[in-house]
């Protein structure tokens, strides 16, 4: 036998892994023995690799996430560490609060057991911090908790840091939730662990006793002990003293002004972060609590001064806008807006870009450093004056000069230009109000986006309050209006906004807001709009350069046009200079004939918006107007309603005969609100008859059967309501919503005419149509009261049982026996809309009609019985009983359909439409698009009476297909109360084209709702095959099309 080594490679998962073993073979062994021994002892090495490569886990404890109370109980008294780990972690997360006080107690006391036994201190933590959470449990009592970790846990000189620490946390949240008579004695009890070594024990105790505060006795001594402790070595404690001290400003507690402000100042130059932050919340309380407070100072040449606390205040807060650290500055900039009553020399400090040097007691120069427009407007006038002054003037003044310099310097002179701050006080420079100067100007500059913006903030809310200083602000916001940062243009706009009002915009900062109307981003254009309807437009060189620029605008960018639109219209209202530049518009002149332009030319209207409502103030416009422009009002106030105003009352007696007669008829002719309400309620006296017992209502002749006067009637009353429609956009939701009645009633009067002499597909498909009308009568208006929607679930009940009976019909037989009783899922649907109506019956506290009971009581028993007879009856008998049942049952569902009248439906309120108003895509040509390659396309539109956002989708339909897109919530950009703007690219991949040329497809996008079928109910009725629980809604006007060349 010979022993020889062999190299094996044997492949794992993780790679090839070389081995060595030793393999007996005799000299006369075949290789195919000899291979297979290799490949046994291969796998054999392999399995003991895999065996030492797989990690070796702890046991697991028994215990589980849903064991019993008691188990956990147990486990927390366990000698496996890991089991007691698991039930801590367990009761904390699944088991409290607890459901009763009995289990309260049992857990308390095996916790309080465990702890004091247990000698792992990682665990005793762990059991403190569940004491904690017991202790806010409403079963358990907390007192007898907090007695336990003073007197057991705390006091006990064995007991480690990390436990201390922790018991101090949990007496701290206690006391913070619960009102606990404990105050004296947790005082008393953690007051020797403020000199404990460690910063973190001393750090909570400073923090309990910001909660501890009762009386005013206690609140003189712990102001005394928190002000100590502002000068601990450790910064954690000195921000913890500075936050009780805040906190005890919260909790409605006087501070004392003369013993800790000066201590509290002195940490703005901490070296720590949290600590300033901290300081600067301080003293803003201060200023806010104690304004008009004196504070006495001693200034640089040995004088006192007087300023008021909130000035002070606000100069340290500006200084801190200079702070290293990013979250420091960030919050002295938002605390800078909340400082009121600041006076107005400081205000207007921190828009200054220049710091200035008093003059020291023996008269030396002042010193300036600085780039502003103001210094140096100074510095050129002095030029400009010595410039004027003669040579021999100047030669004098330069001898007076060096007099004065030899008689005040005894020491060696600083050369020009440099100053001596390392000089005696006698003899040094004073920083005039250093730390409010430039303050802002340095947060606009600032290299973080967050602190600028809250600088922007701050200087909108002090304009706010201060007219001069909003008037002082306007070019550094402005100035912004260039930052790198969307959002923070965005906020500069939105300020500049909020103040445009008390402001006057020059003419040349105007242009500086026009030219950001060129800005590739939408919600920043719109932005600037809105902040052109609030401002003042001083003279008409302003205004016609507005105009012109969002026309500009309007031709670069067409989806904005509601927008701009909505702007001119703000703009024209309230500006008196449209007489100036309305010839100019309208490229109209008085010696040649003007060409009637096109009234669907967009340009076109932007400008009769600006004129036509500049008309209100100004009636002498309307004489400078073609006259076309009567028409063409006529037109776009049908058109665009929100932009042009229903009545325009011409005043101007200078005007010939013709034009005054011509504007007569037309005001006569826009008078038509008050008649328009009285032309619909002389409809709605047609269709349900007068209080004068009319007859001849369309409601009268309904009862009576007299079913060939309807249809003349009827079609009298949608032509008057369509007039409405298309006139008054105000009455236009109610005429539409009265329309949609209308085709109820049609629906309704051919099932009682015509419904069951058809065919029963032909009534399964008139069912569907009024089920739908109902849902779309609910769900395209908002405002209808609970009188209006019980009507809608009638006629949806009506239609459910119209149904029905076309199934039963469908399953009758003249045979006596050829067919068991209807099968039960034939009333599924019935007994569905039956329980849905009683419900909001219920729910709204209203009577369901007498004969609407007796139907649904029918339907209920025959179900009923069926339900029994299937159990308790032979087949045979069942057969014979069920067919004289069904018949009845299925007699009395047309009596009632022929009897039913439809109860009056009247609307008592103002009611709304959603509407979807789209923009088309400016495209001349189509859209090319290639295989593989999806298509873009830009969908604008504006959605009005939307209550919820998040059931809007995309419906894109092109080749026979349909696809949802979702809407993100950031594309709805609000513009009005339940109305928004939405802007958003989408792309969709076509199938590849089977023809080898291009091809034209059209291709729509429609904006549609899905909103639940019922709120009663989870499932759907059976026609509707889109989805399990949602129905769709396709809103008005919402389509677009798209030519795409493929």
């Amino acid at each position: 036998m010979n022993k020889s080594p062999i190299n094996t490679n044997i492949q794992s998962g993780s790679g090839t892994t070389t081995t060595t073993t030793t393999i007996t073979t005799a000299p006369t062994a075949t290789p195919k023995k000899s291979t297979s021994s290799l490949s046994f002892s291969s796998t054999s090495v392999n399995n003991t690799a895999q065996q030492q490569q797989q990690p070796i886990y702890p046991p697991t404890s028994n215990i589980t996430q849903f064991a019993p109370f008691d188990q956990y109980l147990l486990a927390l008294t366990s000698q496996d560490h890991r089991t007691r780990v698991e039930a801590i972690l367990y009761l904390q997360s699944y088991h409290l609060p607890l459901n009763n006080q009995e289990n309260g107690f049992d857990l308390v006391y095996t916790v309080k057991k465990q702890l004091s036994s247990e000698q792992d201190k990682n665990i005793r933590v762990q059991l403190v911090g569940l004491l904690k959470s017991l202790a806010l449990d409403p079963f358990v009592e907390s007192t007898s908790i907090i007695h336990y970790l003073l007197s057991t846990v705390i006091k006990n000189v064995h007991t480690s840091k990390k436990v201390i620490c922790a018991s101090l946390i949990a007496i701290r949240s206690v006391v913070q939730s619960k009102n606990l008579k404990l105050s004296l004695l947790i005082s008393s009890s953690i007051q020797p662990l403020l000199n404990h070594p460690n910063p973190l024990i001393r750090k909570e105790c400073i923090l309990i006793f910001g909660h501890l505060v009762k009386t005013s006795e206690e609140l003189d001594e712990i102001q005394m002990i928190l002000v100590n402790f502002l000068r601990d070595p450790d910064f954690r404690v000195r921000e913890a003293s500075l936050r009780s001290l805040s906190l005890l400003f919260y909790r409605c507690h006087n501070l004392s002004i003369n013993k800790i402000y000066q201590q509290a100042t002195l940490l703005l130059v901490d070296s720590f972060e949290q600590v300033r932050l901290e300081c600067i919340k301080l003293l803003w309380i201060f200023s806010n609590v104690f304004p008009n407070h004196i504070l006495g100072t001693i200034n640089d040449r040995k004088k006192s001064d007087k300023i008021r606390l909130v000035d002070d205040v606000f100069k340290k807060i500006c200084n801190a806008v200079n702070d290293p650290s990013v979250v420091v500055r960030n919050c002295a900039c938002k605390l800078l807006g909340c400082i009121y009553d600041v006076s107005l020399h400081y205000l207007i400090q921190t828009l200054s870009k220049e710091i200035l040097f008093d003059h020291d007691n023996k008269g030396r120069k002042k010193f300036q450093i600085g780039h502003s427009r103001y210094s140096n407007a100074g510095k050129n006038q002095k030029q400009q004056q010595q410039q004027v002054l003669s040579p021999l003037q100047q030669q004098l003044q330069q001898q007076q000069h060096q007099q004065q310099q030899q008689q005040q310097y005894t020491t060696i002179q600083v050369p020009e230009g440099d100053i001596d701050f390392m000089a005696s006080t006698d003899s040094s420079l004073s920083l005039v109000d250093a730390g409010a100067t430039g303050a802002f100007i340095q947060g606009l500059e600032d290299e973080f986006y967050e602190v600028r913006s809250s600088a922007i903030d701050s200087m909108c809310e002090l304009s706010l309050r201060n007219n001069e200083f909003a008037q002082k602000n306007i070019d550094f916001l402005v100035d912004i209006f260039t930052d790198e940062i969307e959002s923070v243009r965005i906020n500069s706009i939105n300020s500049l906004r909020k103040i445009g009002k008390t402001i006057t915009i020059k003419e040349d900062q105007l242009h500086i807001i026009l030219a950001s109307l060129d800005n590739s981003s939408q919600a920043e254009r719109q932005a600037i709009h809105r902040l052109l309807t609030t401002i003042h437009l001083t003279n008409f060189s302003c205004l016609h350069a507005t105009v012109q620029a969002l026309l500009v605008n309007l031709q670069k960018y067409p989806r904005d046009m509601y927008s701009i639109f909505e702007c001119l219209y703000k703009v024209a209202t309230k500006n008196q200079f449209t007489e100036f530049i309305a010839e100019d518009l309208l490229r109209i002149d008085s010696k040649f004939a003007s060409v009637e332009p096109n009234m669907d030319d967009i340009f076109y209207v932007a400008i009769m918006i600006v004129i036509l409502n500049s008309a209100k103030n100004n009636n002498t416009i309307l004489s400078l107007l073609p006259p076309y422009w009567v028409q063409h009002h006529l037109y776009f106030k049908d058109k665009y309603p929100a932009y042009f105003q229903q009545n325009i009352i011409t005043t101007d007696t200078n005007n010939n005969v013709n034009n005054y007669s011509l504007n007569s008829t037309y005001e006569m002719k826009l008078k038509s609100q008050e008649d328009l309400t009285l032309f619909l309620k002389n409809t709605l006296s047609m269709l349900y008859g007068s209080n004068n017992g009319n007859d001849d209502s369309l409601y009268s002749l309904l009862k009576v059967g007299k079913f060939d006067q309807l249809s003349i009637l009827m079609e009298e009353i949608q032509r008057n309501l369509l007039r409405i429609s298309n006139i008054n956009r105000i009455l236009k939701p109610t005429s539409d919503f009265y329309l949609m009645f209308i085709k109820v009633l049609k629906i309704i009067i051919h099932i009682k005419k015509e419904l069951f002499s058809s065919s029963n597909s032909q009534q399964h498909i008139i069912a569907e149509k009024l089920i739908k009308t109902s849902f779309k009568m609910q769900g395209l208006f908002i405002g209808l009261d609970n009188k209006i929607q019980s009507i809608l679930y009638e006629i949806r009940l009506y239609g459910t049982i119209v149904l029905t009976i076309s199934k039963m019909l469908n399953l009758n037989d003249p045979s006596p026996f050829a067919s068991p009783p209807y099968p039960s899922n034939i009333f599924t649907n019935l007994q569905s809309s039956i329980n849905i109506y009683k419900t909001f019956f219920k729910d709204n506290l209203m009577t369901i009609p007498e004969k609407n009971q007796e139907i649904m009581d029918t339907i209920g028993n025959y179900i009923i019985e069926q339900q029994q007879s299937n159990i308790n009856q032979r087949p045979f008998k069942m057969q014979r009983t069920g067919i004289n049942t069904r018949q009845l049952l299925l007699d009395k569902l047309i009596i009632f359909l022929k009897e039913y009248q439809l109860p009056q439906l009247m609307i008592q309120n103002q009611i709304k439409k959603k509407v979807v108003n789209t923009l088309m895509p400016p495209f001349e040509k189509p859209i090319e698009s290639f295989d593989n390659l999806p298509i873009k396309l830009v969908i604008n539109a504006n959605i009005e009476n939307i209550s919820n956002v998040e059931y809007l989708y995309l419906q894109v339909n092109y080749l026979g297909k349909s696809q949802l897109y979702t809407i993100g919530s950031q594309y709805f950009v609000p513009i009005k109360p339940l109305s928004y703007s939405i802007c958003l690219p989408i792309y969709v991949s076509l199938p590849k084209s089977q023809k080898q040329n291009k091809e034209m497809v059209q291709l729509t996008v429609n904006i549609i709702e899905i909103v639940p079928i019922d709120p009663y109910s989870t499932k759907i009725l059976s026609f509707e095959h889109i989805n399990e629980h949602f129905k769709l809604v396709n809103l008005r006007g919402n389509r677009i099309s798209f030519n795409i060349i493929n």
